[in-house]
Protein backbone atom coordinates (compact mmCIF):
# COMPACT_ATOMS: atom_id res chain seq x y z
CA UNK A 1 0.00 0.00 0.00
CA UNK A 2 2.99 2.55 0.96
CA UNK A 3 4.60 1.99 -2.74
CA UNK A 4 1.25 3.55 -4.14
CA UNK A 5 1.69 6.80 -2.20
CA UNK A 6 4.47 8.20 -3.52
CA UNK A 7 2.61 7.27 -7.67
CA UNK A 8 -0.33 9.33 -6.10
CA UNK A 9 1.32 12.22 -5.14
CA UNK A 10 3.57 12.20 -8.37
CA UNK A 11 0.24 12.05 -9.86
CA UNK A 12 -1.36 14.65 -7.90
CA UNK A 13 1.37 17.41 -8.61
CA UNK A 14 1.03 16.32 -12.44
CA UNK A 15 -2.36 16.90 -12.93
CA UNK A 16 -1.90 20.13 -10.35
CA UNK A 17 0.92 21.67 -12.54
CA UNK A 18 -0.93 20.96 -15.85
CA UNK A 19 -4.06 22.64 -14.68
CA UNK A 20 -1.86 25.60 -14.06
CA UNK A 21 0.07 26.10 -17.11
CA UNK A 22 -3.99 25.67 -18.93
CA UNK A 23 -4.60 28.36 -16.59
CA UNK A 24 -1.39 30.36 -17.28
CA UNK A 25 -1.92 29.68 -21.27
CA UNK A 26 -5.50 31.12 -20.72
CA UNK A 27 -4.57 34.19 -19.06
CA UNK A 28 -2.24 35.01 -21.02
CA UNK A 29 -4.36 34.61 -24.36
CA UNK A 30 -7.02 36.97 -22.18
CA UNK A 31 -4.05 39.71 -22.11
CA UNK A 32 -4.01 40.17 -25.31
CA UNK A 33 -6.80 39.65 -26.35
CA UNK A 34 -7.99 42.49 -24.34
CA UNK A 35 -4.74 44.51 -25.28
CA UNK A 36 -5.64 44.12 -29.06
CA UNK A 37 -9.74 45.07 -28.36
CA UNK A 38 -8.11 48.63 -28.25
CA UNK A 39 -6.94 48.54 -31.59
CA UNK A 40 -7.94 45.71 -33.33
CA UNK A 41 -10.33 44.12 -35.97
CA UNK A 42 -13.63 44.56 -33.35
CA UNK A 43 -15.61 41.98 -35.41
CA UNK A 44 -12.48 39.03 -35.46
CA UNK A 45 -12.01 40.08 -31.60
CA UNK A 46 -15.40 39.69 -30.60
CA UNK A 47 -15.01 36.15 -32.69
CA UNK A 48 -11.90 35.26 -30.53
CA UNK A 49 -13.57 36.32 -27.20
CA UNK A 50 -16.34 34.23 -27.78
CA UNK A 51 -14.71 31.08 -28.44
CA UNK A 52 -12.39 31.55 -25.30
CA UNK A 53 -15.00 31.76 -23.23
CA UNK A 54 -15.69 28.48 -23.69
CA UNK A 55 -12.30 27.40 -22.36
CA UNK A 56 -12.33 29.62 -19.42
CA UNK A 57 -11.90 28.02 -16.25
CA UNK A 58 -13.66 30.04 -14.37
CA UNK A 59 -17.55 30.22 -14.64
CA UNK A 60 -17.62 33.99 -13.87
CA UNK A 61 -15.37 34.44 -17.16
CA UNK A 62 -17.48 32.20 -19.44
CA UNK A 63 -20.47 34.91 -18.74
CA UNK A 64 -18.11 38.37 -18.69
CA UNK A 65 -16.45 37.17 -22.06
CA UNK A 66 -19.50 36.42 -24.05
CA UNK A 67 -20.54 39.99 -22.71
CA UNK A 68 -17.48 41.65 -24.06
CA UNK A 69 -18.09 39.57 -27.28
CA UNK A 70 -21.53 41.41 -27.73
CA UNK A 71 -20.39 45.00 -26.96
CA UNK A 72 -17.81 44.78 -29.26
CA UNK A 73 -20.38 43.57 -32.22
CA UNK A 74 -22.93 46.14 -30.96
CA UNK A 75 -19.87 48.73 -31.88
CA UNK A 76 -19.16 47.17 -35.36
CA UNK A 77 -23.45 47.20 -35.35
CA UNK A 78 -23.68 43.71 -36.13
CA UNK A 79 -26.94 43.16 -34.66
CA UNK A 80 -27.56 39.27 -35.83
CA UNK A 81 -24.44 37.94 -34.85
CA UNK A 82 -24.43 39.94 -31.17
CA UNK A 83 -28.10 38.93 -30.44
CA UNK A 84 -26.58 34.82 -31.44
CA UNK A 85 -24.59 35.34 -28.34
CA UNK A 86 -27.62 36.58 -26.19
CA UNK A 87 -29.58 33.96 -26.97
CA UNK A 88 -26.68 31.27 -26.51
CA UNK A 89 -26.43 33.15 -22.71
CA UNK A 90 -29.92 33.07 -22.01
CA UNK A 91 -30.38 29.58 -22.12
CA UNK A 92 -27.77 29.16 -19.34
CA UNK A 93 -28.33 29.45 -15.50
CA UNK A 94 -27.80 32.65 -14.81
CA UNK A 95 -28.08 34.61 -11.57
CA UNK A 96 -29.84 37.88 -11.22
CA UNK A 97 -27.14 40.09 -11.62
CA UNK A 98 -25.63 38.95 -14.94
CA UNK A 99 -28.82 38.17 -16.21
CA UNK A 100 -29.41 42.15 -15.85
CA UNK A 101 -26.11 42.74 -17.53
CA UNK A 102 -27.62 40.38 -20.40
CA UNK A 103 -30.96 42.48 -20.68
CA UNK A 104 -29.40 45.69 -20.63
CA UNK A 105 -27.21 44.47 -24.07
CA UNK A 106 -30.83 43.98 -25.77
CA UNK A 107 -31.84 47.97 -25.25
CA UNK A 108 -28.23 48.59 -26.29
CA UNK A 109 -28.64 46.64 -29.74
CA UNK A 110 -32.15 48.76 -29.64
CA UNK A 111 -30.50 51.85 -29.81
CA UNK A 112 -26.63 51.64 -31.17
CA UNK A 113 -27.57 49.11 -33.80
CA UNK A 114 -31.41 49.60 -34.93
CA UNK A 115 -32.04 53.02 -33.94
CA UNK A 116 -34.82 52.81 -32.36
CA UNK A 117 -33.90 55.25 -29.08
CA UNK A 118 -37.54 55.61 -27.84
CA UNK A 119 -38.05 51.51 -27.61
CA UNK A 120 -34.37 51.36 -26.24
CA UNK A 121 -35.46 53.84 -23.40
CA UNK A 122 -38.53 51.60 -22.35
CA UNK A 123 -36.02 49.09 -22.63
CA UNK A 124 -33.30 50.10 -20.17
CA UNK A 125 -36.01 51.49 -17.82
CA UNK A 126 -37.37 48.38 -17.42
CA UNK A 127 -34.07 46.41 -16.93
CA UNK A 128 -33.19 49.29 -14.28
CA UNK A 129 -36.61 48.85 -12.41
CA UNK A 130 -35.85 45.16 -12.34
CA UNK A 131 -32.33 45.24 -11.03
CA UNK A 132 -32.21 48.14 -8.04
CA UNK A 133 -30.24 45.77 -6.06
CA UNK A 134 -27.21 45.27 -8.87
CA UNK A 135 -24.83 46.64 -11.29
CA UNK A 136 -27.35 46.43 -14.00
CA UNK A 137 -29.38 49.59 -12.44
CA UNK A 138 -26.13 51.70 -12.41
CA UNK A 139 -24.95 50.83 -16.00
CA UNK A 140 -28.15 51.20 -17.43
CA UNK A 141 -28.90 54.55 -15.39
CA UNK A 142 -25.49 56.13 -17.07
CA UNK A 143 -26.98 54.47 -20.88
CA UNK A 144 -29.46 56.28 -20.36
CA UNK A 145 -28.36 59.64 -19.16
CA UNK A 146 -25.51 59.52 -22.24
CA UNK A 147 -28.81 58.46 -24.53
CA UNK A 148 -30.72 61.71 -23.45
CA UNK A 149 -27.89 64.08 -22.92
CA UNK A 150 -27.14 63.22 -26.56
CA UNK A 151 -30.64 63.97 -27.77
CA UNK A 152 -30.25 67.80 -26.33
CA UNK A 153 -33.57 67.77 -25.30
CA UNK A 154 -33.77 70.35 -22.21
CA UNK A 155 -34.80 69.26 -18.83
CA UNK A 156 -34.98 65.29 -20.14
CA UNK A 157 -32.76 63.81 -17.82
CA UNK A 158 -34.36 65.61 -15.02
CA UNK A 159 -37.88 64.35 -16.06
CA UNK A 160 -36.81 60.85 -16.15
CA UNK A 161 -34.98 61.11 -12.96
CA UNK A 162 -38.37 62.19 -11.36
CA UNK A 163 -40.19 59.36 -12.95
CA UNK A 164 -37.89 56.92 -12.50
CA UNK A 165 -37.87 57.82 -8.54
CA UNK A 166 -41.77 57.16 -8.41
CA UNK A 167 -40.90 54.26 -9.69
CA UNK A 168 -38.33 52.62 -7.67
CA UNK A 169 -39.74 54.24 -4.57
CA UNK A 170 -38.45 52.79 -1.33
CA UNK A 171 -35.86 51.06 -2.49
CA UNK A 172 -31.75 52.32 -1.65
CA UNK A 173 -31.47 52.85 -5.63
CA UNK A 174 -33.78 55.84 -4.88
CA UNK A 175 -31.42 57.30 -3.17
CA UNK A 176 -28.93 57.30 -6.36
CA UNK A 177 -31.64 59.01 -8.12
CA UNK A 178 -31.94 61.58 -5.29
CA UNK A 179 -27.87 62.34 -5.82
CA UNK A 180 -28.50 62.70 -9.69
CA UNK A 181 -31.51 65.09 -9.27
CA UNK A 182 -29.25 67.34 -6.87
CA UNK A 183 -26.81 67.30 -9.02
CA UNK A 184 -29.01 69.11 -11.35
CA UNK A 185 -30.48 71.32 -9.24
CA UNK A 186 -27.16 72.42 -8.14
CA UNK A 187 -26.05 73.12 -12.10
CA UNK A 188 -29.59 75.01 -12.75
CA UNK A 189 -28.61 76.79 -9.62
CA UNK A 190 -31.32 75.00 -7.18
CA UNK A 191 -29.17 74.76 -4.33
CA UNK A 192 -32.17 74.54 -1.55
CA UNK A 193 -34.18 72.06 -3.58
CA UNK A 194 -30.54 70.22 -3.84
CA UNK A 195 -30.15 70.37 0.05
CA UNK A 196 -33.81 69.08 0.37
CA UNK A 197 -33.07 65.92 -1.18
CA UNK A 198 -30.30 65.71 0.32
CA UNK A 199 -30.37 65.57 3.93
CA UNK A 200 -32.82 62.61 4.37
CA UNK A 201 -29.58 60.76 2.40
CA UNK A 202 -27.25 62.44 5.11
CA UNK A 203 -29.27 61.27 7.80
CA UNK A 204 -30.24 57.60 6.85
CA UNK A 205 -27.85 56.56 5.13
CA UNK A 206 -24.97 56.60 6.95
CA UNK A 207 -21.76 54.69 6.10
CA UNK A 208 -23.26 53.57 2.32
CA UNK A 209 -21.96 55.42 -1.05
CA UNK A 210 -24.41 57.67 -1.02
CA UNK A 211 -24.46 58.94 1.81
CA UNK A 212 -20.05 60.24 1.47
CA UNK A 213 -21.69 61.31 -2.21
CA UNK A 214 -24.31 63.36 -0.49
CA UNK A 215 -22.37 64.54 2.73
CA UNK A 216 -19.55 65.94 0.45
CA UNK A 217 -22.52 67.82 -1.65
CA UNK A 218 -24.02 69.33 1.44
CA UNK A 219 -20.54 70.68 2.42
CA UNK A 220 -19.98 72.30 -0.57
CA UNK A 221 -23.49 73.41 -0.80
CA UNK A 222 -23.56 74.49 3.24
CA UNK A 223 -20.76 76.70 2.29
CA UNK A 224 -21.97 78.67 -0.94
CA UNK A 225 -25.05 79.45 0.85
CA UNK A 226 -22.52 80.39 4.04
CA UNK A 227 -24.36 78.31 6.57
CA UNK A 228 -21.05 77.07 8.48
CA UNK A 229 -22.71 75.41 11.21
CA UNK A 230 -24.92 73.12 9.39
CA UNK A 231 -21.39 72.34 7.51
CA UNK A 232 -19.49 71.69 10.38
CA UNK A 233 -22.16 69.27 11.24
CA UNK A 234 -21.91 67.40 8.38
CA UNK A 235 -17.95 67.90 8.07
CA UNK A 236 -17.90 66.14 11.98
CA UNK A 237 -20.36 63.64 10.84
CA UNK A 238 -17.73 62.37 8.14
CA UNK A 239 -14.42 62.50 10.49
CA UNK A 240 -15.99 60.84 13.04
CA UNK A 241 -17.26 57.80 10.96
CA UNK A 242 -13.60 57.73 9.37
CA UNK A 243 -12.19 57.38 12.90
CA UNK A 244 -14.14 54.26 14.03
CA UNK A 245 -13.96 52.66 10.81
CA UNK A 246 -10.41 53.71 9.16
CA UNK A 247 -7.08 52.23 10.26
CA UNK A 248 -4.67 54.68 11.50
CA UNK A 249 -3.21 56.36 8.51
CA UNK A 250 -5.21 55.04 6.05
CA UNK A 251 -7.62 57.97 5.33
CA UNK A 252 -4.56 60.45 4.28
CA UNK A 253 -6.52 61.39 1.47
CA UNK A 254 -6.79 65.53 0.69
CA UNK A 255 -10.54 64.63 0.57
CA UNK A 256 -10.77 63.69 4.49
CA UNK A 257 -7.42 65.58 5.71
CA UNK A 258 -8.80 68.68 4.04
CA UNK A 259 -11.98 68.21 5.30
CA UNK A 260 -10.72 67.80 9.17
CA UNK A 261 -9.25 71.13 8.45
CA UNK A 262 -11.98 72.76 7.23
CA UNK A 263 -13.94 72.16 10.19
CA UNK A 264 -11.12 74.08 12.18
CA UNK A 265 -11.77 76.50 10.07
CA UNK A 266 -14.71 76.72 10.69
CA UNK A 267 -14.49 76.40 14.42
CA UNK A 268 -11.70 78.66 15.53
CA UNK A 269 -12.62 81.90 12.97
CA UNK A 270 -16.43 81.65 12.29
CA UNK A 271 -18.23 79.94 15.09
CA UNK A 272 -16.26 81.02 17.97
CA UNK A 273 -15.84 77.53 19.19
CA UNK A 274 -11.98 77.42 19.03
CA UNK A 275 -12.31 74.94 21.81
CA UNK A 276 -14.01 72.24 19.22
CA UNK A 277 -11.23 73.36 16.87
CA UNK A 278 -8.12 72.67 19.17
CA UNK A 279 -9.80 69.15 19.99
CA UNK A 280 -9.96 68.10 16.29
CA UNK A 281 -6.08 69.53 15.33
CA UNK A 282 -4.49 68.28 18.55
CA UNK A 283 -5.04 64.74 17.25
CA UNK A 284 -4.84 65.43 13.64
CA UNK A 285 -0.90 63.99 13.16
CA UNK A 286 -1.87 61.07 15.36
CA UNK A 287 -4.80 60.49 13.06
CA UNK A 288 -3.07 61.13 9.65
CA UNK A 289 1.01 60.55 10.29
CA UNK A 290 2.09 60.63 6.63
CA UNK A 291 -0.08 63.34 5.60
CA UNK A 292 1.51 66.66 3.92
CA UNK A 293 -0.78 69.30 5.53
CA UNK A 294 0.62 68.24 9.17
CA UNK A 295 2.04 71.67 9.18
CA UNK A 296 -1.50 72.57 7.60
CA UNK A 297 -2.79 71.50 10.95
CA UNK A 298 -0.35 73.48 13.07
CA UNK A 299 -1.23 76.14 12.04
CA UNK A 300 -4.85 75.78 12.03
CA UNK A 301 -3.97 75.14 15.92
CA UNK A 302 -2.08 77.81 16.42
CA UNK A 303 -5.05 80.31 15.05
CA UNK A 304 -7.73 78.48 17.57
CA UNK A 305 -4.99 78.77 20.37
CA UNK A 306 -4.48 82.61 19.47
CA UNK A 307 -8.89 82.47 19.36
CA UNK A 308 -8.85 80.76 22.62
CA UNK A 309 -6.30 83.80 24.21
CA UNK A 310 -3.76 80.84 24.95
CA UNK A 311 -0.54 83.04 24.08
CA UNK A 312 2.06 80.22 25.26
CA UNK A 313 0.37 77.25 23.26
CA UNK A 314 0.32 79.27 19.91
CA UNK A 315 4.14 80.71 20.24
CA UNK A 316 4.87 76.78 21.23
CA UNK A 317 3.18 75.44 18.11
CA UNK A 318 4.22 78.44 15.74
CA UNK A 319 7.79 77.73 16.91
CA UNK A 320 6.92 73.63 16.01
CA UNK A 321 5.97 74.74 12.30
CA UNK A 322 9.34 76.79 12.35
CA UNK A 323 11.28 74.11 13.83
CA UNK A 324 9.44 71.13 11.84
CA UNK A 325 8.62 72.36 8.22
CA UNK A 326 11.33 75.18 7.72
CA UNK A 327 10.27 75.36 3.96
CA UNK A 328 6.90 75.54 4.17
CA UNK A 329 4.70 78.75 3.37
CA UNK A 330 3.48 77.79 6.70
CA UNK A 331 6.63 78.31 8.04
CA UNK A 332 7.11 81.80 6.70
CA UNK A 333 3.66 82.64 8.37
CA UNK A 334 4.84 81.39 11.56
CA UNK A 335 8.18 83.31 11.85
CA UNK A 336 5.96 86.68 10.96
CA UNK A 337 3.79 85.97 13.53
CA UNK A 338 6.53 85.38 16.03
CA UNK A 339 8.42 88.66 15.03
CA UNK A 340 11.24 87.07 13.32
CA UNK A 341 13.06 88.09 10.21
CA UNK A 342 11.21 86.21 6.96
CA UNK A 343 14.25 86.05 5.56
CA UNK A 344 14.80 84.16 1.74
CA UNK A 345 12.96 80.88 1.28
CA UNK A 346 9.70 79.88 1.06
CA UNK A 347 9.91 79.42 5.13
CA UNK A 348 12.52 81.92 5.68
CA UNK A 349 15.50 79.52 6.15
CA UNK A 350 18.08 82.33 6.00
CA UNK A 351 17.90 84.30 9.53
CA UNK A 352 20.62 84.46 11.78
CA UNK A 353 19.97 81.41 14.54
CA UNK A 354 20.05 83.85 17.31
CA UNK A 355 16.99 85.42 15.82
CA UNK A 356 14.26 82.29 17.29
CA UNK A 357 14.46 83.79 20.55
CA UNK A 358 10.84 83.80 21.02
CA UNK A 359 10.99 79.89 21.09
CA UNK A 360 13.71 80.24 23.44
CA UNK A 361 15.93 76.67 24.20
CA UNK A 362 13.10 74.15 24.75
CA UNK A 363 13.72 70.54 25.21
CA UNK A 364 12.00 69.05 22.82
CA UNK A 365 9.37 70.05 19.57
CA UNK A 366 5.60 70.44 20.07
CA UNK A 367 3.92 68.23 17.93
CA UNK A 368 0.30 67.14 17.41
CA UNK A 369 -0.69 65.15 19.99
CA UNK A 370 -0.42 61.29 19.20
CA UNK A 371 -3.29 60.18 20.20
CA UNK A 372 -5.50 58.93 17.74
CA UNK A 373 -8.82 60.27 18.18
CA UNK A 374 -9.83 64.12 18.53
CA UNK A 375 -10.10 64.10 22.63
Amino acid sequence: MRSFVPILVFLGLTVGCARSVAHIEFDDRLSDLNRRAKTGDVQQIAAEYHELAKTSYKSSDRVELRLRAVDLLIRAKDGERALAILEELKRENLDRPRAGLTQLRYARIVERVLGRPDEALKLYTRTIVENVDNLASRIGLRDVRILLLGQKSDGAWMVYLTKLSEAVAGTNFEKVLWIHRAEELMADGGDLQAIELLVPIQQTQKGTLVWHRASHMLTRLYRKQKMAEREAEVLEGLANHLERTSFLGSYDSALYTRGELRLAELYCLELERPQDGIRWMVGFEGRHPYSTLRDDALWRLAQCYAKQGEKPSQTETLCSIVERFPLTKNARRARKALGLNVGPGLGGSGGDEGELQPCGSRPEKAELNLDRGPG
